[in-house]
């Protein structure tokens, strides 16, 4: 399957391109976990995930064509 990879703030670091937004091929039934462990991203570094425009756990199972956001942690005043 397909996905679309969206990664905000410091995270495209993790990208192979270096780029924030990619599309990857994974796995069917592959997790946005198993999405974030295939990126080699550190589990302290996601704070929030969103699948297709709504918060999601990272257990939800991915479908071809999905669009997933990921956001590291954030501060300021």
């Amino acid at each position: 399957m397909r996905v679309r990879v969206c990664l905000h703030g410091h995270l495209h670091i993790y990208a192979e391109s270096k780029r924030p937004e990619f599309e990857l091929e994974l796995p069917s039934e592959t997790t946005v976990a198993g999405l974030i462990r295939n990126l080699g991203i550190p589990d302290p570094e996601i704070w929030v995930v969103s699948l297709n425009g709504k918060s999601v756990p990272l257990s939800a199972v991915l479908s071809n064509s999905d669009v997933v956001s990921l956001f590291p942690p954030v501060s300021g005043g």
